[in-house]
């Protein structure tokens, strides 16, 4: 049976998998960026109900059921933990402008690259499973 991608062809999207056969996914497509779910090892996908997201929107998963959405631009991270099907804000030490990078080495351990001001800034950590953060010092 062929795979069928979420994304259109030509525009940039990322796959990131939960482990087993569960995988998450953001498309990129001009002024839709949507997010999607597998849960069979991507022979289909499921649109996630979102807010609007951008291009470069991306999903950090910490398991088959729990992520965290993160975008480049003034928003909050936002966290599900049943799927996708409802998205909450997290606990967050600051205001960020952006989230460039976001990632979990397992269900409750997790780091993110935020950027707090016009040329700063901030990792954070997360312990619970990315509910709640907090600043991690760099010296």
């Amino acid at each position: 049976m062929p795979l069928v991608s979420p994304c259109f062809s030509g525009l940039p999207g990322g796959v990131t998998s939960a482990g087993g056969r569960v995988l998450w996914a953001t498309c990129s497509s001009g002024m839709m960026a949507a997010a999607f779910r597998s849960t069979n090892g991507g022979l289909s996908f499921r649109r996630l109900l979102t807010p609007a997201l951008v291009n470069a929107a991306a999903i950090a998963p910490s398991s088959g059921s729990d992520a965290v959405l993160y975008e480049p631009i003034e928003r909050p991270l936002l966290r599900t933990t049943d799927g996708g099907a409802h998205w909450r804000r997290v606990r967050q030490p600051g205001h960020i402008l952006g989230a460039y990078w976001l990632s979990f080495t397992n269900a409750r351990a997790g780091a993110a690259i935020v950027q707090t001001g016009q040329s700063a800034s901030k990792l954070w950590r997360t312990t619970d499973g990315g509910a709640t953060w907090r600043d991690v010092p760099i010296r």
